[in-house]
């Protein structure tokens, strides 16, 4: 009897270690589903990736990009400063219209870049220049 349960276990353990071995040779793991991916860098930063987006943040915990789908359902590209303020927009804005906006260290527009769609211009390139408070200064675009 006890032969017996020893051969058995020997095969148990062979006919594993075969599975096994088989199983580690499969160069794809399939599809991946999680909620979320959190990585975290040695010197405190860290990148998300959620649902439409990843997203970095600096050593002080400050948002520093996003990549993903914007609220509207489009593309976007986000950057912020060391604060925290947004720097940089690309993507596609309300109006599913292309824009490039660029704000200085304050958080204040200072160039808007894109598609104006109004009831004079229907996807007509347009540039905005502001001062450094935000104020309009300077805006043409690109109709004849």
């Amino acid at each position: 009897m006890k032969q017996y349960f020893t051969g058995f276990f020997t095969a148990l353990c062979l006919f594993t270690s075969f599975i096994l071995f088989i199983g580690s040779q499969k160069k794809s793991l399939g599809n991946l589903v999680v909620d979320s991916l959190i990585v975290k860098g040695d010197d405190g930063s860290m990148t998300t990736i959620v649902g439409g987006g990843l997203i970095t943040y600096n050593t002080n915990g400050k948002q520093s990009c996003y990549i993903g789908t914007a609220d509207q359902g489009g593309g976007v590209i986000r950057t912020s400063n060391i604060n925290g303020k947004e720097t940089c927009y690309l993507g596609t804005n309300i109006l599913s219209n292309g824009e490039l906006i660029i704000n200085n260290n304050k958080g204040n527009t200072i160039v808007w870049i894109g598609s104006i769609d109004n009831k004079n211009h229907r996807g007509d390139g347009g540039i905005n220049l502001f001062d450094r408070y935000g104020d309009f200064g300077w805006g043409t675009s690109g109709k004849r």
